[in-house]
């Protein structure tokens, strides 16, 4: 009642992988799954000094999801299938850097397909270069897909998306959440 009279400010927080109700998508929320506890932390913050910074993220389901962390000089996305096996291990990882860099190792395996692509324009007019890296066998649950990001100028490497091809030559983005994989 008092969120009704305008004297209490209710705000939904995204706990876990959910689809938003359609009710709840046409108000702020924060997603703190999907972007993870520094970015949920800073919108609270921004909120209640008076600064919105919301942006929704992606409404829909993604059985697979990154997670990109560092340690010491190397950044890793981990590519975990969340609930079932996943039968295409293709994905491009996005980045602002040019090919002499940045690097690119595939840490789950020894063999896979690579290949740098520049200029990628998305959907939304953004373009980024892209790294592809896939193989042949699937992303299981349990089992991520590891990749180590290191930079031969020690330029900070930053990884601005991560592309899954669900069908042949169609690919969309996947959530990245900053932060390693909560088990």
């Amino acid at each position: 009642m008092k969120a009704a009279s305008g004297d209490t400010k209710i705000i939904p927080v995204k706990l876990d992988d959910c689809l938003m109700p359609p009710l709840l998508m046409q108000s702020l929320y924060i997603d703190l799954f999907g972007n993870g506890l520094e970015v949920a932390i800073r919108q609270v913050v921004d909120v209640l000094s008076g600064r919105n910074t919301f942006n929704s993220g992606p409404q829909q389901f993604s059985n697979v999801r990154a997670y990109q962390y560092v340690e010491g000089s190397s950044t890793f996305v981990e590519i975990h299938a969340e609930h079932y096996l996943e039968p295409i291990s293709h994905y491009i990882f996005l980045t602002n850097m040019d090919k002499s860099d940045v690097n690119f190792q595939y840490k789950s395996g020894n063999m896979c397909n690579t290949g740098f692509h520049e200029n990628i324009t998305l959907n939304d007019g953004k373009t980024y270069n892209g790294q592809f890296i896939g193989v042949e066998k699937g992303t299981v649950p349990g089992f991520p897909f590891l990749v180590e990001v290191t930079s031969p100028t020690n330029k900070p490497v930053v990884i601005q998306g991560v592309m899954h091809e669900k069908k042949q030559n169609e690919w969309a983005g996947i959530p990245l959440t900053h932060g390693k994989k909560n088990v």
